[in-house]
């Protein structure tokens, strides 16, 4: 029933931030909602980090909103990424050069992560049985535990410290007035 309800609101959620930062995105730009999107996944992680794995609603709440925010964010994407194609058209026509490599580096990263994942966590005693024992697996290794937990926080942490830095590269930060 938890799973269930979590892949819902996981799926739910993200429309529902694309209808509430409409109005900001004519005032503060795509730009600046992004970025603060980054901003808001490290603040919570960080949190998630300061809190513990003890409190399981909050790590729930965490594991939704840290979904979420980024599929959310996504929609928007696009917004600054024409912006970006259209500042380089004026130097270079590069348009195609640019989504080919977006698609090199986020193809390959969505599937290598399941794959070091695994590895890490099988490093620690985690085995996949595909029975759904993977509590007992948990107990019996309060050590796999801990790894699950650093992996949780830490991953976005280190994600969303790499999209802001990348993302203050980059120089659209007014909103576009048509």
């Amino acid at each position: 029933m938890t799973k269930t309800l979590l892949a819902g609101y996981a799926a739910a959620i993200p429309q529902v931030l694309v209808l509430m930062v409409s109005p900001l995105l004519s005032s503060l730009g795509s730009y600046y909602l992004i970025l603060s999107s980054f901003i808001l996944k490290l603040v919570l992680a960080i949190g998630m980090f300061c809190i513990g794995s003890s409190q399981v609603y909050i790590l729930m709440l965490f594991f939704v909103l840290d979904m979420s925010i980024p599929a959310g964010v996504f929609e928007l994407f696009v917004l600054p990424l024409s912006d970006i194609i259209h500042a380089a058209m004026n130097r270079m026509p590069i348009s195609t050069t640019v989504y080919g490599t977006n698609a090199l580096f986020t193809k390959p990263a969505q599937s290598l992560a399941p794959m070091i994942i695994l590895k890490i966590l099988s490093m620690y005693g985690y085995r996949d049985s595909g029975m759904g024992d993977q509590a007992a697996t948990i107990a019996q290794s309060p050590q796999l535990g801990q790894v699950m937990f650093l992996l949780l926080c830490g991953i976005p942490i280190a994600i969303s410290l790499l999209q802001i830095w990348l993302w203050l590269q980059y120089t659209l930060r007014r909103p576009v007035n048509h």
